[in-house]
């Protein structure tokens, strides 16, 4: 086979793939765009989803984590707040036969990933007393610690704050 064979049939085979790496970003945006308009019929009909202002991506965690605390504060009175990634599945039965054998004050109920050198807690799901989110709400705007990630966000918040109870949770 020749090279100039060769070549032609390597480009076609690149232009095929690109050919369907384009049809499955396609494919990826109609699925984005359809489940989009199921969660906003969702929203309009139940009242039950708050959706935020904030850009997608990865580096959007701290500021929508402070958000939702900012909103469920100035809308309930709480003893606890959890706080759940939306593939998470909860146990409620379970979490609420142990709350009561939980502090009221102080406490920071999560799992925690311990490195040498570094502690932080999966933002996937926490529960924090009232005290806890009113403390991490108190502090002063213009020298909050934020991160773009919750999870190291709140243990950043958590450094200035004694007495805390903290729960790790391993199931």
């Amino acid at each position: 086979m020749s090279s100039s064979s060769s070549l032609s049939i390597t480009r076609a085979k690149e232009a095929a793939r690109i050919a369907e790496l384009k049809a499955e970003a396609a494919a990826s945006n109609l699925v984005d765009r359809i489940q989009r308009n199921l969660i906003l019929n969702e929203k309009d009909k139940y009242k039950d989803i708050k959706l935020q202002l904030l850009k997608g991506g990865r580096g959007q965690f701290g500021f929508r984590f402070l958000n939702e605390i900012k909103w469920a504060a100035a809308r309930f009175n709480f003893q606890y707040l959890l706080r759940i990634d939306d593939d998470y599945f909860l146990r409620s039965k379970r979490l609420l036969s142990e709350l009561p054998l939980r502090p009221k004050q102080n406490l920071v109920w999560r799992f925690f990933h311990c490195e040498v050198g570094i502690t932080w807690l999966d933002e996937a799901f926490m529960i924090f007393s009232e005290d806890i989110i009113q403390k991490f709400l108190a502090q002063n705007k213009s020298s909050m610690l934020c991160h773009p990630h919750a999870d190291q966000q709140v243990m950043l918040w958590l450094s200035n704050i004694v007495n805390k109870i903290y729960f790790h949770d391993i199931s």
